[in-house]
């Protein structure tokens, strides 16, 4: 029952709580205690796909909490497995890490947290953390577990090593047509600067003689009164010939010295 009760100063109070009527006799027997805790833990399990569960090890009893039947895949008329029918339920390749679980937990005496993957026509994942219940220094009668729905982060954890993959293949593919491109041009295509290079080397290096424009007055020129420059190739220097050389029509003639010989 919710209801509110008006405040002298301020806005009006919610009151949540559980009223529970059962025959007595003659009489009714109520009980009224609050109730929005509870309403609220159920309500949470929904979104969080969230769920705990006790399994009692001297009875076989199992105490479990509202939507248990459902994350595990059970009917409603179905009842609550306990630590081998849970077993049962869990798929081939994740029943070491089931018993796993359990040794840490009876025979360790420690907590722990394994993720398993269920069987049905539909994949799904359960992350069961559990933890031993015992009194102080004695022997484990219980083992209390919460089993959280976690098949929404394997699918998206899938599907993103599925896009790194098809990402490395298509880097993979680019490469190897890049690869191949190369090749293709270097087979089609001459390498006109490594053909050339030879060539270029064996050329000469002579050094060419310079043009120079000197001043050289034509006819033309000087009859309209404005001289007039062009282009003349400079010769080459000439080589000077040795002190008392000299060279005639008849042959050569050494001279020694300022006399002649």
């Amino acid at each position: 029952m919710e209801w509110f009760v008006p405040r002298p100063d301020g806005p009006p109070a919610r009151l949540s709580n559980e009223v529970h009527v059962a025959p007595f006799g003659h009489d009714l027997l109520v009980t009224w205690e609050p109730g929005h805790r509870v309403r609220m833990a159920k309500a949470a399990q929904k979104p969080g796909r969230t769920c705990w569960a006790e399994w009692n090890l001297a009875d076989g009893t199992v105490e479990p909490s509202l939507g248990l039947d459902y994350l595990l895949g059970l009917g409603r008329t179905d009842p609550v497995p306990d630590l081998r029918g849970l077993a049962s339920l869990v798929a081939a390749d994740s029943l070491p890490e089931f018993c796993g679980l359990l040794y840490d937990v009876l025979l360790r005496k420690r907590s722990s947290s394994r993720e398993l993957r269920m069987r049905g026509p539909v994949q799904r994942f359960i992350r069961m953390v559990a933890e031993p219940v015992r009194p102080k220094a004695g022997p484990v009668w219980a083992l209390r577990a919460v089993l959280i729905d976690v098949s929404d982060d394997h699918r998206r954890r899938a599907l993103a090593r599925a896009a790194d993959e098809e990402a490395r293949r298509q880097r993979s593919r680019a490469a190897a047509l890049t690869e191949v491109a190369d090749v293709l041009r270097d087979a089609v295509l001459p390498r006109f600067q490594d053909a050339l290079a030879p060539a270029s080397s064996t050329c000469s290096t002579a050094p060419i003689a310079p043009t120079t424009p000197l001043f050289s007055p034509c006819a033309a020129s000087l009859r309209h009164g404005a001289p007039r420059a062009r282009a003349v190739r400079t010769p080459p220097p000439r080589t000077p010939y040795p002190k008392g050389f000299m060279g005639i029509s008849s042959g050569l003639q050494w001279l020694g010295g300022e006399s002649a010989a």
